[in-house]
């Protein structure tokens, strides 16, 4: 016998809508609902946590780079080509400032740096 765990966010929803006295169109549009919320989060997934690298000492610079990074490689996935000045327009919305596509560029660059000195390293 499977125990049953409480239902949280969607599953509850789910369970709720199949459990009530609605219409088969209302339970629908809660299983869309939820399908869209699903999908929503498995096409950003990719966002979650923070990119390789992306730690830095003092908290704001850390913020900066985190999301810089992680738009960044999510634009590389998605359009198969860096877009640093995209990502820099973002940059700057999030965390104000002016011209922002240098730095981006910087903290990408400076990754990949980090990145294939650890390579090296790892094959001596």
């Amino acid at each position: 016998m499977r125990s049953r765990q409480p239902k949280t966010g969607l599953g509850r929803q789910i369970a709720e809508a199949l459990a009530s006295n609605k219409t088969p169109l209302e339970i629908a549009d809660v299983l869309e609902e939820a399908a869209k919320r699903l999908r929503f989060r498995e096409k950003f997934a990719l966002l979650d946590g923070y990119p390789q690298e992306a730690i830095s000492r003092r908290q704001a610079s850390q913020s900066r780079r985190a999301f810089s990074l992680a738009m960044s490689d999510f634009f590389r996935e998605r359009c198969d080509k860096w877009m640093d000045n995209e990502t820099g327009v973002l940059l700057e919305i999030a965390f104000g400032g002016e011209d922002s596509s240098q730095e981006v560029r910087d903290y990408r660059k400076d990754r990949n740096k980090k990145s294939r000195s650890l390579k090296r390293r790892k094959r001596r």
